[in-house]
């Protein structure tokens, strides 16, 4: 048996517990621990073919662009392509660091789950929402650096069409021959890439405050009196969203598996890689929707009534409000509440104060008390005064 502390956050937390008890947290741990092997065989497979990868890589683009392999070739040197195949395993250091921040995400899901399961109240998943956390901010930081890349680009490319416009520059040769504008290129190239640009880090940065705002929501309901669900719907939401653009890019990759040649196992390790990362995408898009409507019926009821659920929101918010400081001491602000509490007054009886017992009344109620207590007395047998709970008369010392 558990010792259970005053905590006015209790009932938050096992609210917060009795949702991410659920099997689609477990679900993601093990779609990630999955994930982590199908890396792990990626990396395998590059560092025992990683010769062969790089020569299938420049054959295919000797048959694409027979000059300009014979150009690079040429100018490069087979010594030194060599060099370069040898060294092509290099990516495995970014696989490997890519397992190791899998492996992060899978003590996260895996914390979560089991610490919600856990009936100890002083248990709580808040570690693994902090690992959470540190990569939703870190993935803001990163979209708010590729919104400056994207500007600064969108600008460099506006410059050189005009450096080009200054120095006469202004024809360009495309490879069929024909002549175009230079000018009129770079400003329709910038127009392209700063509509792209501004849809992907618009739908980019909304995905990655919600998904901030979400957990953040989540830990403040396990360490507040005020349960939140703020980020948690529209983070969901659009991780269903790109869940089904996914499925469309999985079910593309499928045609280049058959026709990669060597390159089919890692092409199909790819492939199944993809489709977990599908998967993982509409379930956690499914959990952080159910997450809202876990917090909306447990304030508000499951028949969408106010107070008709487990919690009154009255009962939270009074003590939450704890006037101008907001690190006042939940204990003593509970006092507080209680304290200023008013009582209902209790009803006036209805009677007439100035009524009196008549006197006849009066005698004939003091005769009945004497005569029922009186049958309750002990007398002494032997002179029949009245006794107590003593062993011995007290009139004439006969012992009882």
């Amino acid at each position: 048996m558990y010792e259970q502390p005053f905590n006015p956050y209790q009932q938050n937390v096992t609210a917060v517990k009795d949702y991410f008890k659920n099997g689609r947290v477990l679900t993601m741990g093990i779609l990630y621990i999955v994930s982590l092997v199908l890396n792990l065989v990626s990396t395998i497979f590059m560092m025992n073919n990683s010769r062969m990868i790089f020569n299938y890589a420049m054959n295919l683009f000797s048959q694409m662009n027979p000059q300009l392999y014979e150009q690079i070739n040429s100018q490069i040197g087979a010594a030194q392509l060599e060099s370069m195949a040898s060294s092509a395993s290099g990516s495995i250091f970014t696989i490997a660091y890519s397992c190791i921040i899998t492996g992060l995400f899978i003590a996260a899901y895996l914390l979560i789950y089991f610490k919600s399961r856990n009936n100890d109240p002083n248990s709580t998943p808040r570690a693994g929402f902090t690992i959470l956390q540190v990569f939703a901010v870190l993935s803001l930081i990163g979209m708010i650096l590729a919104t400056l890349i994207v500007i600064v680009a969108v600008i460099g490319v506006f410059a050189l069409g005009e450096m080009l416009a200054q120095q006469g520059s202004t024809t360009a040769v495309l490879p069929d021959g024909t002549t175009v504008d230079a000018r009129n290129i770079m400003t329709i190239l910038s127009v392209v890439m700063l509509v792209i640009g501004a849809l992907t880090i618009f739908f980019g940065l909304f995905v990655t405050i919600n998904r901030v705002r979400y957990i953040g929501s989540v830990k403040k309901s396990l360490t507040t009196v005020e349960l939140q669900s703020g980020g948690a719907k529209p983070y969901g939401v659009m991780c269903i969203i790109f869940g089904v653009f996914s499925v469309l890019g999985v079910l593309g990759s499928i045609a280049g598996i058959f026709g990669a040649g060597p390159l089919m196992p890692l092409m199909l390790i790819n492939f199944l890689s993809g489709l977990i990362s599908t998967i993982m995408l509409f379930v956690e898009g499914s959990i952080a929707t159910g997450y809202k409507k876990h917090i909306d019926n447990y304030l508000y009821g499951y028949n969408n009534t106010p107070y008709g659920g487990v919690q009154d929101p009255s009962y939270v918010v009074p003590i939450a409000d704890n006037g101008s400081n907001p690190y006042a001491d939940p204990v003593q602000q509970y006092n507080n509440d209680y304290a200023n509490y008013n009582v209902p007054q209790q009803p006036t009886p209805n009677y007439d104060p100035s009524y009196v017992v008549p006197a006849d009344d009066q005698q004939t109620y003091r005769d009945s008390y004497e005569q029922a207590v009186g049958t309750q007395q002990k007398t002494c047998p032997n002179c029949g005064a009245p006794v107590g709970d003593y062993p011995f008369c007290d009139n004439c010392g006969t012992k009882l």
